[in-house]
């Protein structure tokens, strides 16, 4: 295998290998005509004879009607392939040891740069290259930087100053450093509509915590309102915290009192609140079981003062519960508290 196959099949070659002159001898043939060219290129144009000289520097045919303005810096001319109808703007820069193909129909901007080399990150003089394909009919914006190993798809569009780091599929526009694909294109009408995004696992986790944490300051408001409204005894704004088929299951001991809908509730809290002249709830720690996005399993705990009167007399009436009365004390007071 020699070295450009070894370059062709990103096989690690090392510059300080005696066959490495086999690459150099290919980049001063190169040099000297990319020299050439960029000295007379107006001339050679011309006379005719530009469009030959290009293919001796690739040492293969330029494609039928390809345009390959110069000036221009090819370091290995023998790796380079231009297709039918394609344009190479002037400016344009390539490390072409992996192998750059451009294929039909393409168009390159002005100072676009094509990479194929990379250097081993411990010994720099250890190079491994992969190639690089520039699609049917894509276009490649001014200032673009290719780098090693990237295929552009069929007809998408590379913005101009991106840095092209991963393969883009057909028919996309893409931008940035590095770049990624923000439109598609439907080439039966030329329009573009925005590409999906795909999913940031961090920021999706961090979205779904501050949903939840929310999702949990709502949940206790709600509470606190269905406290407060109690202690008012305001039973329109009470009646709104609930659904009008919603349903409460008051616990008495084993039996189980259902009030069904929200004027069956209401008309119950409303019955009972008017048999107590002061109402005090104190809300206190919470238990929430999200279910899903739109459900959740919540466990409150509070605990109520109610001052009754009997006989004339105000009583203090404390219950601590969480839907369960489980613990209550009845006490004589002296006077009606403010």
């Amino acid at each position: 295998m020699n070295m450009f196959e070894k370059f062709s099949n990103s096989v690690p070659v090392d510059m300080r290998d005696p066959d490495y002159a086999e690459v150099i001898r290919e980049m001063e043939r190169s040099g000297n005509i990319v020299e050439e060219i960029n000295k007379n290129w107006l001339k050679m144009r011309e006379d005719g004879s530009l469009y030959e000289k290009e293919a001796e520097l690739l040492q293969k045919p330029l494609g039928k009607n390809a345009s390959f303005l110069p000036p221009f810096r090819i370091d290995i001319g023998r790796q380079v392939s231009i297709g039918d109808s394609a344009f190479v703007n002037h400016s344009f820069t390539a490390s072409a040891a992996g192998g750059i193909t451009i294929r039909e129909g393409a168009m390159i901007a002005p100072n676009v740069s094509i990479l194929t080399v990379n250097h081993d990150v411990r010994d720099k003089w250890i190079i491994t290259c992969k190639p690089v394909t520039i699609g049917k009919n894509a276009w490649i914006g001014a200032d673009v930087t290719v780098c090693p190993g990237v295929t552009i798809g069929e007809n998408s569009i590379i913005g101009s100053g991106s840095v092209v780091t991963k393969d883009i599929p057909d028919n996309c526009m893409a931008v940035g450093n590095p770049a990624r694909v923000i439109k598609t294109i439907d080439m039966e009408t030329g329009e573009t509509a925005a590409a999906p995004r795909k999913e940031d696992k961090l920021l999706a986790a961090l979205e779904r915590r501050v949903q939840e944490l929310e999702d949990r300051e709502a949940i206790r408001a709600v509470l606190d309102a269905f406290s407060n409204t109690a202690d008012t005894k305001d039973m329109q704004a009470q009646g709104m915290l609930f659904t009008e088929n919603a349903r409460v299951n008051q616990h008495f001991g084993e039996a189980v009192h259902v009030l069904s809908g929200r004027d069956g509730i209401v008309g119950a809290f409303g019955d009972y609140l008017a048999t107590v002249a002061r109402t005090y709830h104190f809300n206190g720690q919470q238990t929430i079981n999200f279910k899903d996005a739109a459900h959740a399993e919540v466990k409150s705990y509070c605990s109520v003062v109610q001052i009754l009167e009997r006989s004339g007399r105000p009583y203090m009436l404390i219950a601590v519960r969480d839907q369960y009365p489980d613990y209550s004390d009845r006490k004589e007071l002296e006077s009606m508290p403010d």
